[in-house]
């Protein structure tokens, strides 16, 4: 119904505002960009001794490759594939900023397990927001499992704290994880 009218919009993607998640706007770009993690605290002392804050919007570009095309080339590919914007915000106030049907764009929530984070959202109870969004749960590789998530329906993305070579392997698993459910939920999101 909305598919011809938001046609050429971004999709967007929505951390949590926590300071203690693993994933925040200060290493989002890096890891989702440049698949390496950084702890939050190690970025936020790089951006306070002289880079720009990051605020509270950010945008990836990233190259994805047709459906058809092998996960190997994916990372490698260059010359296959379309260039997608995504937008990363922390906050309904940021998601605001992109007009009242913000929601119809939001494709997935990275979650640290912490059910207050959902309250400003138009789905505050997690088990209907993840019907309407790909959730993902991220959390240190040698956490127990999260038994408030459980009924969630989302997935788990296990960020190793010492194997930073496997970096790139979680972050291809993240982004197939999100292509897979906005190619099947909100595929007027993607450029062809």
């Amino acid at each position: 119904m909305q598919a011809h009218k938001a046609k050429n919009m971004s999709p967007i993607l929505m951390i949590s505002s926590s300071p203690t998640a693993l994933i925040t706007m200060y290493n989002v770009k890096r890891f989702l960009q440049q698949s390496v993690f950084e702890p939050s605290t190690v970025r936020k002392r790089t951006t306070a001794s002289g880079n720009a804050r990051t605020g509270d919007l950010l945008h990836i570009d990233r190259r994805r490759t047709p459906p058809t095309a092998s996960a190997s080339s994916s990372s490698t590919s260059s010359s296959q594939g379309t260039v997608q914007r995504y937008f990363i915000v922390d906050s309904t106030d940021a998601l605001q900023k992109f007009g009242a049907d913000a929601w119809e764009r939001v494709i997935g929530v990275m979650t640290a397990g912490q059910a207050w984070q959902f309250r400003p959202y138009q789905w505050s109870q997690p088990r209907t927001l993840f019907h309407h969004v790909k959730g993902i749960f991220v959390t240190w590789a040698h956490d127990p499992p999260n038994a408030k998530i459980k009924d969630w329906n989302v997935t788990a993305l296990k960020i190793d704290p010492h194997r930073r070579h496997v970096d790139k392997s979680v972050v291809a698993h993240f982004w197939k994880l999100i292509d897979d459910w906005t190619l099947a939920n909100k595929s007027w999101l993607l450029k062809s």
